[in-house]
């Protein structure tokens, strides 16, 4: 696993991707498109209300997320976790029904206050997950 001092005097995702990749993390977006003030400034998904992200997901599953999750499951059984806890509160039922399709249990969220993430709460379902193995 990532160790104790992972995160010690590090900042920012320059070093988070390829250390996530190395420790066996997989991320996975929900969506097929970078709505973002760079790419697309007139709709971005922080502008988004709930019912379009929902209606975004549900309109994309098919053949993106859906697809996926497929890819992943062919090398294992992944915990699937989501980062941000808005879309886990926003969008939680819809990908439980997407992986409840290949008999993955519901999601549960790592997000901590002002978008940061909960390092203890990881590490607890990190650590429930290879007990139970």
């Amino acid at each position: 696993m990532l160790g104790h001092a992972f995160a010690k005097d590090r900042t920012g995702k320059q070093f988070l991707f390829p250390e996530l990749a190395r420790a066996g993390f997989i991320i996975l977006d929900l969506f097929p498109f970078a709505l973002n003030k760079d790419d697309t400034p007139s709709i971005t998904y922080g502008e988004m209300s709930p019912r379009r992200y929902r209606e975004l997901f549900q309109r994309t599953a098919s053949f993106y997320f859906d697809r996926k999750r497929d890819l992943i499951l062919q090398h294992g059984s992944p915990l699937f976790l989501f980062r941000y806890k808005r879309l886990k509160d926003e969008l939680g039922d819809l990908v439980d029904v997407e992986l409840a399709k290949r008999s993955i249990g519901p999601t549960q969220s790592v997000g901590g206050t002002n978008m940061s993430l909960d390092r203890e709460k990881l590490r607890q379902i990190c650590h429930a997950a290879q007990t139970a193995q």
